[in-house]
Protein backbone atom coordinates (compact mmCIF):
# COMPACT_ATOMS: atom_id res chain seq x y z
CA UNK A 1 0.00 0.00 0.00
CA UNK A 2 2.83 2.85 0.52
CA UNK A 3 3.56 2.37 -3.26
CA UNK A 4 0.07 3.74 -4.21
CA UNK A 5 0.25 6.52 -1.72
CA UNK A 6 3.77 7.28 -3.25
CA UNK A 7 2.52 6.94 -6.75
CA UNK A 8 -0.59 9.23 -5.68
CA UNK A 9 1.34 11.66 -4.30
CA UNK A 10 4.22 11.54 -7.70
CA UNK A 11 0.95 12.50 -9.52
CA UNK A 12 0.48 15.35 -7.51
CA UNK A 13 3.22 16.62 -7.58
CA UNK A 14 3.41 16.60 -11.60
CA UNK A 15 0.18 18.33 -11.59
CA UNK A 16 1.44 21.07 -9.10
CA UNK A 17 4.25 21.86 -11.19
CA UNK A 18 2.23 22.19 -14.24
CA UNK A 19 1.93 25.53 -15.25
CA UNK A 20 -1.24 26.96 -15.66
CA UNK A 21 -2.91 30.33 -15.19
CA UNK A 22 -6.27 31.82 -14.64
CA UNK A 23 -6.05 35.14 -16.18
CA UNK A 24 -4.92 36.06 -20.26
CA UNK A 25 -2.24 38.23 -20.23
CA UNK A 26 0.46 39.02 -22.85
CA UNK A 27 3.07 41.60 -22.33
CA UNK A 28 4.94 43.11 -25.55
CA UNK A 29 7.69 45.83 -26.31
CA UNK A 30 8.11 47.77 -29.69
CA UNK A 31 11.54 49.45 -29.80
CA UNK A 32 12.12 51.88 -32.80
CA UNK A 33 15.75 52.14 -33.14
CA UNK A 34 16.39 55.54 -35.21
CA UNK A 35 20.26 55.16 -35.83
CA UNK A 36 19.86 51.36 -37.26
CA UNK A 37 15.98 52.59 -38.27
CA UNK A 38 14.51 49.47 -36.96
CA UNK A 39 11.51 48.34 -35.56
CA UNK A 40 12.06 45.43 -32.62
CA UNK A 41 9.34 43.37 -31.10
CA UNK A 42 9.28 41.15 -28.18
CA UNK A 43 6.07 39.90 -27.19
CA UNK A 44 5.87 37.27 -24.16
CA UNK A 45 2.63 35.17 -24.45
CA UNK A 46 1.36 32.31 -22.56
CA UNK A 47 2.14 28.65 -24.45
CA UNK A 48 -0.98 26.70 -23.65
CA UNK A 49 -3.07 30.24 -25.18
CA UNK A 50 -0.36 30.55 -28.30
CA UNK A 51 -1.10 26.52 -29.20
CA UNK A 52 -4.60 27.28 -28.90
CA UNK A 53 -4.57 30.43 -30.99
CA UNK A 54 -1.81 29.31 -33.78
CA UNK A 55 -4.25 26.37 -34.43
CA UNK A 56 -7.55 28.45 -34.79
CA UNK A 57 -5.01 30.66 -37.08
CA UNK A 58 -3.64 27.99 -39.01
CA UNK A 59 -6.32 24.69 -39.24
CA UNK A 60 -2.90 23.25 -37.57
CA UNK A 61 -2.61 21.73 -34.02
CA UNK A 62 0.80 22.58 -33.13
CA UNK A 63 3.04 22.35 -30.40
CA UNK A 64 6.15 24.67 -28.91
CA UNK A 65 9.15 23.41 -27.49
CA UNK A 66 9.03 19.89 -27.96
CA UNK A 67 11.21 17.34 -29.53
CA UNK A 68 10.06 17.29 -32.86
CA UNK A 69 8.74 20.90 -33.65
CA UNK A 70 7.19 21.27 -36.45
CA UNK A 71 9.05 23.17 -39.27
CA UNK A 72 6.71 25.50 -40.12
CA UNK A 73 5.91 26.77 -36.66
CA UNK A 74 7.85 29.81 -36.83
CA UNK A 75 6.26 31.23 -40.05
CA UNK A 76 3.07 30.57 -38.46
CA UNK A 77 4.08 32.06 -35.30
CA UNK A 78 5.40 34.99 -37.73
CA UNK A 79 2.14 35.57 -39.44
CA UNK A 80 -0.02 35.20 -36.50
CA UNK A 81 1.95 38.23 -34.63
CA UNK A 82 2.02 40.22 -37.75
CA UNK A 83 -1.91 40.08 -38.23
CA UNK A 84 -2.20 40.82 -34.27
CA UNK A 85 0.62 43.34 -33.54
CA UNK A 86 -0.59 46.32 -35.73
CA UNK A 87 1.54 49.71 -36.02
CA UNK A 88 1.52 52.26 -38.30
CA UNK A 89 4.92 54.29 -37.55
CA UNK A 90 5.97 54.65 -41.27
CA UNK A 91 5.16 56.00 -44.44
CA UNK A 92 5.76 52.71 -46.09
CA UNK A 93 4.12 49.32 -43.72
CA UNK A 94 6.91 47.87 -42.12
CA UNK A 95 7.03 44.20 -42.69
CA UNK A 96 8.30 42.34 -39.43
CA UNK A 97 10.59 38.87 -39.52
CA UNK A 98 10.38 36.08 -36.94
CA UNK A 99 14.32 36.11 -35.96
CA UNK A 100 13.10 33.48 -32.85
CA UNK A 101 11.49 32.12 -29.83
CA UNK A 102 12.45 30.71 -26.75
CA UNK A 103 11.00 29.85 -23.42
CA UNK A 104 10.66 31.59 -20.77
CA UNK A 105 12.27 30.69 -17.34
CA UNK A 106 8.98 30.14 -15.44
CA UNK A 107 8.23 27.23 -18.73
CA UNK A 108 5.17 28.63 -19.08
CA UNK A 109 5.77 31.45 -21.72
CA UNK A 110 7.65 31.90 -24.80
CA UNK A 111 9.34 34.78 -25.78
CA UNK A 112 8.84 35.67 -29.25
CA UNK A 113 11.83 38.09 -31.25
CA UNK A 114 10.66 40.17 -34.70
CA UNK A 115 12.27 42.94 -36.39
CA UNK A 116 11.60 45.31 -39.66
CA UNK A 117 13.27 48.29 -41.16
CA UNK A 118 12.17 51.39 -42.33
CA UNK A 119 13.15 53.95 -44.21
CA UNK A 120 11.32 57.17 -42.63
CA UNK A 121 8.71 58.02 -39.57
CA UNK A 122 5.61 59.55 -39.20
CA UNK A 123 4.77 62.57 -36.61
CA UNK A 124 1.68 60.51 -35.32
CA UNK A 125 1.87 56.49 -34.45
CA UNK A 126 -0.61 54.01 -34.26
CA UNK A 127 -0.47 51.33 -32.44
CA UNK A 128 -2.81 48.36 -31.37
CA UNK A 129 -2.73 44.68 -30.09
CA UNK A 130 -5.26 41.87 -30.04
CA UNK A 131 -2.89 39.06 -29.60
CA UNK A 132 -4.95 36.19 -28.41
CA UNK A 133 -8.34 38.42 -28.55
CA UNK A 134 -10.12 35.80 -30.34
CA UNK A 135 -9.52 32.87 -27.51
CA UNK A 136 -10.18 34.86 -24.56
CA UNK A 137 -12.78 37.41 -24.11
CA UNK A 138 -10.77 38.61 -20.70
CA UNK A 139 -7.56 39.03 -22.52
CA UNK A 140 -5.43 41.70 -21.47
CA UNK A 141 -2.16 42.86 -23.73
CA UNK A 142 0.55 45.18 -22.37
CA UNK A 143 2.11 47.20 -24.58
CA UNK A 144 5.38 49.39 -24.22
CA UNK A 145 6.53 51.42 -27.48
CA UNK A 146 9.84 53.08 -27.30
CA UNK A 147 11.86 55.15 -29.36
CA UNK A 148 15.79 54.60 -28.90
CA UNK A 149 15.22 53.30 -25.37
CA UNK A 150 13.05 56.14 -24.43
CA UNK A 151 9.92 54.81 -23.38
CA UNK A 152 6.83 56.81 -25.39
CA UNK A 153 3.57 54.98 -24.24
CA UNK A 154 2.25 51.98 -22.14
CA UNK A 155 -1.06 50.33 -22.98
CA UNK A 156 -3.02 47.85 -21.35
CA UNK A 157 -5.04 47.09 -23.86
CA UNK A 158 -8.19 44.85 -23.02
CA UNK A 159 -11.25 43.66 -24.52
CA UNK A 160 -12.81 47.10 -25.07
CA UNK A 161 -9.79 49.12 -26.00
CA UNK A 162 -6.86 47.81 -28.56
CA UNK A 163 -5.96 50.74 -30.53
CA UNK A 164 -4.08 53.92 -29.25
CA UNK A 165 -2.03 56.90 -31.25
CA UNK A 166 0.77 59.05 -30.07
CA UNK A 167 2.20 62.24 -31.66
CA UNK A 168 5.76 62.66 -31.61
Amino acid sequence: MPWMIYLFSSFLLFFEATPSHEFHLSNTEVRVNTVDKKVQVTAKIFIDDLELAIEDFSSKKLKLFVENEAIELDSILNAYINANIQFDLSERPISLNFIGKEMSDDLAAVWCYMEGGYTELKQEWTVSNTILRDQYDDQRNMTVIKKDDKKLAHWFFDYSYYQDSIKL
